[in-house]
């Protein structure tokens, strides 16, 4: 009698264990929405699942009327996003590490080499299935005369 209470109690401390060891590595929701989700000001690897780049641009007068300024301007900002998000993609490929210094959140020393605009398009089209899937995420108009577009990759 005394042997099948330890068994049961052994078990039971187990599965408890077990249950509670697979949630420690489950990222908390809330977490994961501030940080990932909602954060459009950083650039690279969120999480696991989201890649993204920002682009700006400034307003050009002679765009046409005030629709097509923002629409060509949004276009231009859109363009260096995505530009920029190859070369995150690229600096992973290739294993290009960032410089050690305490500047979290600059492009420049995150992603330190700069792709010539050949190797930009070269790389775009090697990674165009996985760019087809990029989505614009964030557009701001500012009052300064530029328009700033956030382009993400979510993975699901």
């Amino acid at each position: 009698m005394l042997f099948r209470t330890d068994i049961k109690r052994f078990i039971t401390l187990s599965l408890l264990l077990f249950v509670q060891s697979c949630f420690v590595f489950q990222p908390s929701e809330i977490y994961y929405k501030r940080d990932a989700l909602y954060n459009f000001l950083e650039e690279g690897f969120l999480s696991s699942d989201i890649v993204q780049a920002a682009g700006s641009s400034k307003f050009k007068a002679n765009d046409g009327t005030v629709d097509q300024i923002r629409l060509q301007c949004i276009k231009r900002a859109e363009d260096i996003a995505t530009d920029r998000l190859v070369s995150i993609m690229l600096h992973t490929k290739l294993g290009i590490r960032s410089k050690p210094a305490n500047t979290a959140g600059n492009f420049a020393a995150d992603y330190p080499h700069q792709f010539t605009d050949r190797e930009i398009l070269l790389a775009s089209i090697d990674f165009a299935p996985l760019l087809n899937q990029s989505f614009t995420a964030f557009q701001e108009f500012s009052d300064g005369g530029r328009c700033t577009a956030v382009i993400r990759i979510l993975q699901p």
